[in-house]
C-alpha cells in the first residue's frame, strides 16, 4: 500500500508573459490580455506531492517546499541577471524551472503551481506539463511540452475561446454519457491536447472522461 502526500505554500513574485526578443506586435499576437513588458504581480499557490509507504508524511515535503517559496517569493523574475532576463517567465516555464529544483528531492514526485483559482501548471517526475484550466462549471486538463519560444503549453486565447463556447450544463440529464463522450470529442477536435475534463453538474455531482492516450 502506498499514499499520496502533499503540501502547499503561497509566494508572490513579479513575472510576464513577453519574449524580449520579440517585438510588441509579436507578444500581443502570441500572449494576448496576458502581454506586458512591464509584467504582472501573482500570488502563486506553490504545491508539491509524494507518492510512498505509509509511513510517510508530509513533514518531508517541508524543507523542500521552503526552497521554492524562496527562489520566486518577494522576487521579480525578469530583473537582470536572472533566469528569465532573456526568455518569458510564463506559468508553465516557471513550473518547469521550479520542478528542476523539486525533483533534486527523492521525495517529491510532481509539482504544480497555480496562478490564480482558474488556471495551473502541473509538472510530474520525467518532464509531463498538464495545464488545469477552469472556466465557470468546465474543467480542462491539457497535456503536451512547452514551446521553447513562447514558453507555453497552450494558446491561451484559443483555450479560453474554447472554454466559453462550451461551459454549459447539459440539459437532458438523462442521456448524459452521450452527451459527455460527444462533448469531449468536440473539444479534442478544438483543442488536441486534452486529456481529460470535467463538468460540475450542481447538486454536488460532476461528470468527467480521461483520454487513455
Amino acid at each position: 500500500m502506498s499514499i499520496r502526500a502533499s503540501k502547499s505554500v503561497f509566494a508572490s513574485c513579479a513575472h510576464r508573459y513577453w519574449n524580449p526578443k520579440w517585438p510588441f506586435a509579436k507578444n500581443l499576437q502570441v500572449y494576448g490580455a496576458d502581454c506586458s513588458e512591464e509584467g504582472i504581480g501573482s500570488n502563486f499557490k506553490i504545491e508539491i506531492a509524494t507518492v510512498g509507504e505509509p509511513s510517510l508524511n508530509e513533514g518531508c515535503l517541508v524543507k523542500p517546499l521552503q526552497a521554492l517559496k524562496e527562489m520566486v517569493d518577494h522576487q521579480c523574475l525578469f530583473a537582470p541577471g536572472s533566469y528569465f532576463v532573456e526568455k518569458p517567465s510564463t506559468l508553465e516555464n516557471i513550473s518547469l524551472w521550479l520542478a528542476n529544483t523539486a525533483f533534486a528531492d527523492p521525495f517529491v514526485e510532481s509539482i504544480t503551481v497555480w496562478e490564480s483559482d482558474q488556471l495551473g501548471c502541473r509538472v510530474l517526475r520525467g518532464g509531463e506539463v498538464e495545464l488545469c484550466v477552469r472556466f465557470q462549471n468546465l474543467h480542462l486538463n491539457l497535456f503536451g511540452r512547452c514551446d521553447e519560444t513562447t514558453g507555453l503549453l497552450a494558446v491561451r486565447s484559443q483555450v479560453l475561446e474554447t472554454l466559453r463556447e462550451f461551459a454549459i450544463t447539459p440539459i437532458h440529464e438523462s442521456n448524459l454519457h452521450k452527451w459527455s463522450v460527444e462533448l469531449f470529442a468536440q473539444l479534442q477536435a478544438r483543442l488536441r491536447l486534452v486529456r481529460s475534463f470535467r463538468v460540475d453538474l450542481g447538486r454536488h455531482e460532476y461528470v468527467s472522461i480521461q483520454s487513455q492516450s
